[in-house]
């Protein structure tokens, strides 16, 4: 079903920089999106190809600050959200409390539910 879904014109636009992406949600009082990914992680390309291309998911994420983490560079992160595989998705919200967490492929509709 995934590979079904309406495309949106642009993917879901991820930072790649957390102090940055965190300082932005707290001034707008927004949820922040950690998604916890390594360059060897297949379920994760998937998603960047499936999920995050999805018009659905970047309609639901629309006023969400979204980040990408590479747990083999950013162990520090990965120790203080606790990540033990990939992906792990983390969404924050404006108080930076953990709200819900999910681990392993999400697909399209998975992903629209997690950001409602």
């Amino acid at each position: 079903p995934d590979k079904c879904a309406r495309r949106a014109k642009k993917p879901l636009a991820f930072s790649h920089d957390f102090v940055a992406s965190e300082a932005a949600a707290k001034k707008g009082s927004q949820q922040l999106f950690l998604d916890f990914e390594t360059t060897w992680c297949g379920p994760c390309k998937q998603m960047d190809v499936l999920v995050y291309t999805a018009q659905d998911v970047v309609d639901a994420a629309k006023d969400v600050v979204c980040v990408k983490l590479d747990g083999d560079e950013q162990k520090d992160l990965v120790k203080r959200f606790q990540v033990a595989a990939y992906p792990t998705l983390i969404l924050l919200g404006p108080d930076g409390q953990e709200v819900r967490r999910a681990v392993g492929y999400q697909s399209v509709v998975q992903m629209k539910a997690f950001f409602q």
